[in-house]
């Protein structure tokens, strides 16, 4: 790496600001872009459960927060405009992402999303793991967290993830940077190998948009491949071996459910083939 010269910070914006943020056709934000040398990316879809959007920017550190003032100047603009904010309202709400590592989700969302639930009521903030699609810093896959709230409180919040995020690398789980050292619970990651019989099942087991694999991802912090062009279905679990069993477990769940509610009706003619 060029020394870090690249950065990256990911921000949200209220879906209704974006078209006034950017202008039109894009101006305002080609104009930001020219005058701070910063690359800036502004998602098409909201958050999972939110009214907003990622704005991503990439550049030197110094470009980056000159992008992100002005971006900013102009969200507040907006909100003045809208009668947001402003006097009298307290502190405005702000939204913060905090990438971490994609195979800690499952220790901080904890059994449940007891550890999410209990983080929420010390800090008031409110927290949401990303699903779907990791992102990537320094080649290793992330998943963004994004915290809610007045600033104190996204910023207690952060401290606290950041602190369990330690202790998930501190108890022997694959370390952040590279995958070098086994980790101190000397517990290599392997591999399970989950056949599905029949193939037809894998669209119910992976879920809409991928919503049913990467829950068993995050709950059991393992990494799921699916193999779909084989006679059979495959589905490929890394990660440590308690929790790889864990989630084959839950895989061949689904797959009973499957069997019993959703291909039933389907008729048993399909089974034959392969």
């Amino acid at each position: 790496g060029g020394g870090g010269v690249d950065s990256k910070d990911i921000f949200a914006l209220p879906t209704e600001a974006v078209g006034t943020i950017m202008g039109p056709r894009g101006t305002i934000i080609k104009e930001i872009q020219n005058e701070t040398g910063a690359r800036i990316f502004v998602d098409k879809d909201e958050q999972q459960g939110s009214n907003e959007r990622l704005v991503r920017l990439h550049g030197s550190l110094e470009q980056i927060s000159k992008a992100k003032a002005t971006i900013l100047q102009h969200l507040d603009e907006w909100k003045r405009n809208h009668g947001i904010g402003g006097e009298g309202g307290g502190e405005a709400e702000v939204t913060e992402f905090v990438p971490v590592p994609r195979a800690s989700t499952g220790f901080l969302i904890g059994s449940g999303g007891s550890s999410v639930s209990q983080m929420q009521v010390e800090t008031g903030a409110r927290i949401n793991i990303a699903q779907g699609k990791d992102d990537t810093i320094d080649g290793n896959p992330v998943r963004l967290v994004s915290l809610m709230g007045r600033p104190p409180a996204v910023q207690a919040a952060k401290e606290l993830i950041l602190k369990r995020v330690k202790q998930w690398e501190e108890e022997g789980s694959a370390p952040f940077r590279g995958t070098g050292e086994g980790g101190a619970a000397g517990e290599e990651d392997t591999q399970v190998d989950v056949i599905i019989d029949p193939k037809d099942a894998l669209g119910y087991i992976i879920g809409r948009q991928g919503s049913s694999i990467n829950g068993i991802e995050q709950e059991c912090a393992v990494r799921i491949r699916v193999i779909r062009d084989e006679p059979l279905g495959r589905i490929v679990i890394s990660g440590r071996p308690r929790d790889g069993e864990r989630a084959k477990k839950l895989v061949l769940e689904r797959l009973d459910e499957w069997k019993n509610d959703v291909g039933g009706w389907v008729g048993g003619a399909k089974r034959g083939r392969d």
